[in-house]
């Protein structure tokens, strides 16, 4: 097993693992935006097999988690503590993130509450960026009574500029996160969660799925499924 750190701008180094020889196939963790350069791969068919979402026109397998249900499951828990401006953090244009954007409308729709714009914080999935957009929004003085974060990181990033502003967590804010990194059940206050079951799961499925396309089978893409971990960064909005 060869483990290889790749930059995003350099996606076509990968390539260069199994043209040398230096490897069998690829396991690649992350689609980020550039899903093209992935099914450029595929036509080259350079065996892979990639965790992120499912797209359209995908010519490469995924492994991934249910991310519109995560994101679904996320916001339907906050409007069912009674939260009615939730604000949703992440880059839309990155695809899994999008699918949580995905989930989050849906909840909105099946409970019969309009979805702000305005509540829509573009950050990037880096500690400075979920930092840098926070200050930025709470900067505008919106209302909101809620945050869902599209992962673990940002949200506990997001939580101490809040908290840094005199916000308190969950009573003014209740904020979910997503991933269930080892760190949300140790954040303070403890971070309610989208669970994904990269443990339990996610690796041997990437595995099976890339040594069933070394063997000449199918080759198909898995959703594994997604859970809420309910911890103390949510409750019921005040009376």
């Amino acid at each position: 097993m060869l483990l290889s750190r790749v930059s995003v701008d350099r996606l076509d180094d990968i390539g260069a693992l199994y043209d040398t020889g230096r490897a069998m196939g690829l396991v690649v963790i992350g689609q980020w935006g550039h899903h093209d350069q992935l099914n450029e791969l595929a036509r080259r068919e350079v065996p892979m097999v990639v965790w992120g979402a499912q797209l359209p026109r995908q010519l490469y397998a995924t492994v991934g988690s249910d991310n519109v249900k995560g994101g679904f499951l996320a916001t339907s828990h906050l409007l069912q503590l009674g939260r009615r401006r939730i604000a949703f953090m992440g880059d839309i244009a990155m695809p899994e993130a999008a699918q949580r954007h995905e989930g989050y409308t849906r909840a909105h729709e099946a409970l019969g509450v309009p979805v702000d714009p305005q509540l829509h914080i573009p950050s990037a999935f880096t500690p400075d960026s979920a930092q840098a957009a926070m200050r930025a929004f709470l900067d505008k003085s919106i209302p909101f009574d809620a945050l869902f974060a599209a992962s673990d990181l940002m949200a506990i990033h997001a939580i101490g500029v809040m908290t840094r502003a005199g916000l308190s967590v969950p009573d003014d804010v209740s904020v979910v996160g997503y991933d269930d990194v080892d760190l949300a059940a140790h954040s303070f206050p403890p971070l309610t969660t989208v669970h994904q079951p990269i443990v339990e799961l996610a690796g041997s499925a990437l595995i099976d799925s890339l040594l069933n396309r070394l063997a000449g089978q199918a080759q198909e893409s898995q959703l594994l499924p997604t859970t809420l971990t309910v911890r103390a960064s949510t409750s019921a909005k005040p009376v």
